[in-house]
């Protein structure tokens, strides 16, 4: 079965993480972390973020870029950076649509303060990049609230092709 996965490339808020992990729990998501970044899983406020569902989020620490191209792109090619920096060249979100059939879906988020730009060219030359609008009030969105508003929009998707009673809409709350 297909599965979504959120990359984080060299985080640097932990309670970003924590938020993004508990997002991910919730929607069945594997969370990548890529380093550098300079906190620890285990950090308190990582785990305070991501409250009691921490020990039930599935994260995968690469300890480098070319770690997850390894360990993870090679099984999963079908990826999709969110950007701020480079939304003028790229497709918003409400104007994408993911694959609906095939490869797990990987999306990428770069840092809080440098985003994707240190990813290798040939990587950010090939990968479709993604945008949320926005106001031009604002610089970006929060990483957090990003992450979850393109987790949940993939999973829409996803899940607006299966059949009535597959999928995740059995979970309501009874």
């Amino acid at each position: 079965m297909r599965r979504a996965h959120v990359a984080l490339v060299s985080p640097l808020i932990p309670q970003n993480v924590g938020h993004i992990g508990r997002t991910c729990a919730g929607l069945g998501a594997t969370l990548h972390l890529i380093h550098p970044f300079s906190f620890s899983v285990d950090d308190a406020s990582v785990r305070r973020a991501g409250l009691d569902y921490w020990p039930s989020i599935d994260v995968r620490v690469h300890e480098s870029w070319c770690g997850f191209e390894q360990d993870h792109l090679a099984d999963s090619p079908q990826c999709f950076i969110f950007s701020t920096r480079l939304r003028y060249g790229s497709v918003s979100l409400f104007d994408f649509a993911f694959p609906t059939q095939g490869d797990d879906v990987t999306l990428i988020f770069g840092s809080e303060h440098a985003g994707v730009r240190d990813l290798p060219s040939e990587f950010l030359d090939k990968t479709p990049k993604l945008f949320l609008p926005m106001s031009e009030n604002i610089r970006s969105f929060n990483l957090s609230n990003t992450a979850a508003v393109g987790l949940f929009e993939l999973h829409r998707q996803w899940h607006s092709t299966l059949p009535p009673g597959e999928g995740h809409s059995d979970h309501r709350r009874r």
